[in-house]
């Protein structure tokens, strides 16, 4: 059925996709070795250099949205999984849509330090480089097209008006070369900031931010402008005669035994994700401020403040109906048999001149820009028992194109001994008294490991979370040396030397 696939070309492409860094619970454990990626201010605690292992010096994944969780989607019972696609009683779509936000906001990023390191000088400078590739997706999409689309019992009724400014989707692959540097400017302030030169390797970025479509059962109309563009080297978009696009990806031959051609395949080369297609730069800023003999700690940083451009393989889809465009199945009735109805749309969607809708743009030298989720930090922490323990509260704004999302987290730390960090935290925001954040961090020895989680479910039902819309997780292995001495041991020494 048309209605099906335009509908969920636009879901899939908006909903396929979160605002990547470090697990935010991580922000206090002090003896980390990449907890500068939240604050550039941040220096070393207790040793003098670090050395990420090549690959699984950082390993970030994070995803979420505004509206669902799992539940909504699927049940287990007597070990069956069941999704609300199987139009099976046990779930409907109502939970679905009912649970649907005004806009639908999903998002999904990855982060992973392929070379990283760092080292102090004079315990006062600290400068610190890596090598990182990232992914940013961020999609939006109207939350009555969703209904729109689910609500198949009665053809009669594909009716309504449905603006589809809000539908926008982004998405960016890109390696990212950061060359940090944090100075203690005396006892208690401490400024760092973080320039990064941005590589584009894939792109794709829709908006519809003018386009609107009116439809029932028997007529579409669309009107307003809108832009697709995609920048991918073994993509090709063409105009056809017919007034329809066509996709060209990079094929190869397959010749037979006599090397006559018989078939083509695609000819994807990995490495075709990952050449230069766009150049871009960014910066992050941040500074500390300790108080009452350094036992409350301010701190703030802003955040991957940058942006891509892409002008290499760059295209664009223009989706022009400022004239208005109409799609019209005139001899549909309402007590037509539904089969029939919908082999009508397809023999009219057959004859549609689809090029006085949209058409690609051939003009040379195309480029465009996106930016990245930029995001603040704000944190305060106090410690008890000469740092040994301490609480600590954290603002965070997140700001991508079209999704502004604040969290709050209050925060528990534990820090018995350099060689461990736990710490627990709650978000007021997205919490809903049923998910909480938990991190460790080991140093044993040289080796530094850790793991956190932003959101971990407390409540689970049939066996799946019913409050968490989303997951951040952050692991990592590092080398740490040069190790300081802490208070207690020096103080100790300095026993001994005067016994």
């Amino acid at each position: 059925m048309k209605r099906f696939s335009l509908s969920i070309i636009i879901l899939a492409t908006s909903l396929l996709a979160a605002f990547a860094q470090d697990a935010s619970v991580l922000y206090f454990a002090k003896h980390n070795p990449v907890r500068h990626n939240l604050n550039p201010a941040f220096m070393p605690e207790g040793y003098k250099v670090y050395v990420g292992v090549p690959g699984l010096s950082n390993i970030d994944v994070n995803v979420g949205n505004n509206s669902y969780v799992l539940s909504d989607f699927c049940k287990i019972k007597n070990g069956d999984i069941y999704s609300v696609f199987d139009n099976d009683p046990i779930i409907g779509i109502n939970s679905v849509l009912s649970e649907a936000r005004n806009t639908v906001k999903a998002n999904a990023s990855t982060f992973l330090n392929i070379l990283n390191f760092g080292f102090t000088i004079k315990d006062i400078h600290f400068i610190n480089f890596g090598v990182s590739l990232k992914t940013d997706i961020s999609a939006s999409v109207p939350s009555p097209w969703i209904k729109y689309m689910f609500d198949t019992e009665d053809l009669t009724k594909l009716s309504g008006s449905f603006d589809l400014s809000r539908t926008t989707t982004d998405v960016n692959l890109y390696s990212e070369f950061a060359l940090g540097f944090a100075d203690k400017l005396d006892e208690r302030l401490t400024v760092g900031a973080k320039f990064k030169y941005l590589m584009g390797h894939v792109s794709a970025h829709m908006d519809l931010s003018n386009l609107k479509v009116q439809m029932d059962y028997n007529e579409w109309i669309l009107k307003g402008r809108g832009d697709m563009y995609v920048s991918w080297p073994v993509l090709k978009i063409e105009n056809m005669d017919n007034g329809q696009l066509y996709f060209d990806i990079t094929q190869k031959e397959i010749k037979n035994e006599k090397g006559e051609v018989v078939d083509y395949e695609y000819d994807i080369d990995p490495k075709d994700f990952f050449k230069p297609q766009g150049h871009g730069f960014a910066v992050d800023l941040g500074a500390t401020y300790k108080l009452f003999d350094n036992r409350l700690t301010l701190s703030a940083s802003l955040l991957d403040w940058g942006f891509i451009n892409w002008s290499k393989s760059a295209q664009r889809i223009v989706l022009d109906a400022d004239a208005g465009f109409k799609f019209e199945a005139a001899n549909m009735q309402e007590d037509d048999d539904p089969i029939d109805m919908i082999n009508l749309l397809l023999d009219e969607f057959n004859r549609v001149e689809f090029n006085k809708f949209y058409y690609a743009d051939t003009s040379k030298n195309l480029s465009y820009s996106t930016n990245l989720t930029k995001k603040l930090f704000i944190g305060g922490e106090y410690s008890f028992l000469d740092d040994k323990i301490s609480v600590g509260l954290l603002s965070k704004l997140y700001m991508g194109r079209y999704r502004t999302r604040e969290e709050l987290s209050l925060y528990g730390n534990f820090r018995p001994h350099r060689f461990v960090d736990l710490s627990v935290g709650y978000d007021f925001v997205t919490g809903a008294a049923h998910n909480i954040a938990i991190g460790a961090n080991f140093n044993l020895g040289p080796v530094n490991l850790f793991v956190a989680a932003d959101q971990v479910p407390l409540k689970w039902k049939g066996g799946l979370p019913v409050h968490t819309m989303g997951t951040h997780v952050s692991t990592g292995m590092n080398l740490l040396f040069g190790w300081t001495k802490g208070k207690q041991q020096q103080q100790e020494e300095r026993n001994d030397e005067e016994w």
